[in-house]
């Protein structure tokens, strides 16, 4: 009988090579403009939009499932990559994106901002695990540099980003996180390290402070997207102490394939410019029960 790892592994593997997209730049897209019909709804979108531009950063942290070896984020990025590069269809908007030639991280689009003129959308997202066997990476020392790489995607986000949406673990709220965990002697994630010392949400309040510290409002991060397990708990009031910026939540344990469509499910209600209740709504679909929360933004 193969192992749940094994099965998950063939599953994931089996959505296929990465969509292709033509290299042209897209027209503009006619977004659900229901910012119009709200005033602290329009408010938002204004700032988030009204340069003309936004840079939004998507980062995957090392998603192991110890006790098993197999590590997931570099296949829910495949998944997410071909779902932006998908034509769109109907409202969602969390497609029609085109990729870069010379960065394969990086995808463009362009939407109509609540004054109805052209938002060139530019997405950055990545991944931190450099194979799916957490043994094998934790061996290779190139494990470091896509560690490094992801944190590094992650935190110039908090510093310059528009928005930032995090999908991996809370590591006991010590995440977020980008490397293969530390382990106690039993090879168990070591609990007492991540829940003492918090070394990604350290780095958080960090990069958000400084920031707060240096941007006007209007330039600062406008939205963070902790898809974690029970990041509300973890994580939510303290980005809110340190920042002017939304926060995306989960309030309980967050299943993979939740958070994956959670994510996507954020990225297109932004693009949408839906208003509070709504986005709220869309965001918790696949998570009914204590599902992600909206704080801050509205």
């Amino acid at each position: 009988m193969k192992s749940t790892a094994s099965i998950l592994f063939t599953f994931l593997i089996c959505v296929g090579p990465f969509a292709s997209a033509a290299q042209v730049e897209a027209k503009p897209v006619q977004t659900a403009l229901t910012a119009t019909k709200d005033k602290a709804c329009s408010t938002a979108y204004q700032r988030l939009y009204g340069k003309g531009s936004a840079q939004i950063r998507v980062a995957f942290g090392y998603k192991d499932t110890r006790p098993s070896r197999f590590v997931g984020d570099r296949h829910e990025r495949i998944a997410f990559v071909q779902k932006i590069l998908k034509p769109c269809e109907g409202q969602r908007q969390d497609c029609g994106f085109t990729r870069n030639p010379d960065h394969a991280d990086l995808f463009t689009k362009t939407i109509q901002g609540p004054d109805q003129k052209p938002v060139k959308i530019e997405l950055l997202v990545t991944h931190s695990s450099l194979t799916s066997d957490d043994s094998s990476n934790r061996l290779n020392p190139f494990q470091k540099w896509q560690s490094s790489y992801a944190q590094k995607a992650f935190t110039g986000g908090l510093e310059r980003a528009d928005v930032v949406l995090y999908n991996g673990h809370s590591r006991f709220g010590g995440g977020p996180d980008f490397e293969p965990p530390r382990l106690t002697a039993e090879g168990d994630v070591d609990a007492s390290y991540y829940q003492n010392s918090r070394p990604g949400f350290q780095k958080i309040r960090e990069k958000l402070r400084e920031r707060s510290a240096s941007d006007s409002k209007e330039e600062g991060l406008k939205i963070l997207g902790l898809f974690s397990c029970a990041s509300s708990q973890h994580f939510a009031d303290g980005v809110i102490r340190d920042s002017d910026a939304g926060v995306v939540s989960s309030q309980a344990l967050i299943y993979y394939a939740d958070a994956l469509d959670n994510s996507l499910a954020a990225l297109s209600g932004l693009l949408e410019m839906r208003c509070e209740r709504d986005l709220k709504t869309l965001i918790r679909q696949n998570s009914p029960i204590q599902g992600a929360q909206m704080q801050g933004f509205f």
